[in-house]
């Protein structure tokens, strides 16, 4: 009987009877196909993560979804968006379900401007001037601002998305002379006029059925991304930055792809790796304003850093996953280098910035409008790596590491790659590793053991196919590592008291055809040679 009323009313009963269930469908439907170009609109949308739903096309789904349709037949709810009850009724179940309106006045000021600058032409078929753009808009605002003033009109021109209302303003703009009078005064009438004329074409082209996108935007369906913070941490050669490929790689919920999806990203420019240092700053990661002499005229342009760069991308492609890789994170002052993005790190349930901010300069560059908030979208995720050592240059405070995931990278010696020999020797670089990682947690006179140790891949087999590593690459790295660092204070511990210096133990290494048995402690020699044959397990 319900069934039959709906049909019966041509959806009169449908529109006024969607309930929240229906927009939480609608909404999620979109999350998963994206929406079709011929449905993208451009005035008023709900923000879901980062990406902009319009409005209409999420209510005619509802619609179709409350009369038990398939989503194809939305098309057949086209009229029913133009009630103000309806529009009423989509806002208020998308705030309770805690979605962002993106409605007002600055959402259509961006539009009109994408508008004029990639679809508009003049008469003489040229595309509007960088120039004339900004005076048309500066225009328009003004005069909506004084319509409002001088209780003319309660709305703002950029409040106005139907021709119909705009029919209403342009009829009080021609015949009240005190308006005519404010802008004739400040040189405006001419671009209000103007502006007015492309603002009637910017509507009709918004209600069109198939409009040209107004950037280059993806057809395929938005992918249910959902971003995080992760810092991968483990001793020095642990495999930290092979571990975020392998994440990438093989995810679970394959936010990223397929296999050898890391290689595809970076090939696409959807991966910026950068590395922090100690003289690395706000200004290399976010941007800086520096002089740019162009034809003798010196300008001071904000030129945007990585993060920047990589948030840009990530804003106008919210179908495709991006990644920052942020090497040797606490090599650097992360708490200064970060600067206001600190902000940005706190994310809500869809994995987008659950506290926007307010960068004049990363917006212009961004959203190509000053004014917008600043947000890390649920598209972009923050991958770093650290190590577990107590000689960094700078440490992460708890506050910082709280907006973080802390993913430990187990120091693993079971991969079969690890099993080459140290030349001269009948010891495996795995073998070599273990004992003496086990010999320096035993040690009670070597500060913090732990960032000592030995990563599995600290070093790796000569590149010659040999199986090997050579006497002179593993003295250089390994033995030299052992002397300056992991037992610098407590030498006697590992190496024999006969050498008093690297280059002494160095010699002996390159001299001695059994290798260790001279260089190192004799109770340190016998536990690497103890089940030499047993090695590989």
């Amino acid at each position: 009987m319900q069934n039959k009323k709906q049909k019966d009313s041509n959806g009169q009963i449908i529109r006024d009877t969607v309930e929240k269930e229906h927009i939480k469908k609608a909404l999620d439907h979109v999350g998963k196909n994206g929406v079709p170009a011929n449905e993208r609109g451009l005035t008023k949308f709900i923000d879901v993560g980062g990406a902009e739903y319009p409005l209409k096309y999420v209510f005619k789904l509802a619609c179709a979804f409350r009369a038990g349709k398939d989503p194809a037949a939305a098309g057949e709810f086209t009229y029913e968006f133009t009630s103000s009850e309806a529009e009423t009724r989509l806002l208020k179940f998308a705030d309770e379900i805690g979605y962002r309106i993106v409605n007002g006045a600055e959402q259509m000021k961006k539009q009109f401007r994408k508008y004029m600058k990639n679809i508009a032409r003049q008469d003489n078929s040229q595309p509007y001037a960088k120039n004339t753009v900004g005076a048309y808009i500066e225009a328009l605002t003004y005069l909506g601002k004084q319509l409002k003033e001088l209780n003319l009109y309660s709305k703002s021109v950029f409040d106005i998305d139907t021709i119909e209302e705009l029919a209403k303003i342009r009829e009080i703009y021609k015949a009240n002379s005190q308006i005519k009078a404010l802008l004739t005064a400040r040189n405006n009438a001419s671009n209000t006029s103007s502006g007015l004329s492309v603002y009637e074409k910017f509507l009709i082209y918004a209600e069109s059925e198939s409009p040209t996108p107004l950037t280059a935007t993806e057809t395929n369906p938005v992918p249910n991304l959902k971003a995080e913070n992760i810092i991968f941490y483990g001793v020095p050669g642990s495999g930290k930055s092979y571990s975020i490929k392998e994440r990438v790689n093989n995810t679970e919920s394959a936010e990223f792809g397929t296999d050898n999806a890391y290689d595809t990203l970076v090939a696409a420019g959807n991966i910026s790796k950068i590395v922090f240092h100690p003289d690395y700053t706000y200004s290399d990661f976010v941007g800086q304003i520096s002089p740019d002499d162009n034809n003798g005229v010196l300008k001071y342009p904000f030129k945007p850093g990585p993060f920047t760069n990589i948030l840009k991308k990530a804003i106008k492609n919210p179908q495709k996953p991006y990644l920052l890789v942020i090497e040797e994170i606490n090599r650097g002052n992360a708490a200064a280098i970060f600067g206001d993005i600190f902000q940005l790190l706190d994310r809500d349930e869809t994995g987008k910035s659950e506290y926007p901010i307010t960068n004049q300069e990363i917006a212009k560059i961004v959203h190509s409008d000053s004014d917008q908030q600043i947000f890390i979208p649920n598209n972009l995720w923050l991958f770093a790596t650290m190590n577990t050592s107590d000689q960094n240059v700078f440490t992460l405070d708890t506050a910082f590491q709280r907006r973080w995931e802390m993913e430990l990278v187990p120091n693993k010696f079971d991969h079969p790659d690890l099993n080459f020999t140290i030349a001269g020797t009948a010891v495996t670089w795995k073998k070599f590793a273990k004992t003496t990682n086990d010999h320096l947690k035993k040690q009670s006179g070597v500060l913090s053991s732990e960032d000592k140790l030995l990563g599995a891949w600290f070093v790796k087999a000569d590149s010659d196919g040999s199986n090997t590593i050579s006497k002179k690459r593993f003295a250089n790295k390994v033995l030299k590592y052992l002397w300056d660092d992991a037992f610098k204070f407590e030498r006697s511990d590992f190496f024999s008291a006969d050498y008093k210096t690297l280059d002494d133990v160095i010699r002996a290494f390159y001299t001695n055809d059994s290798g260790f048995d001279t260089i190192l402690q004799p109770k340190v020699h016998s536990l690497l040679l103890a089940d030499i044959a047993d090695q590989n397990d």
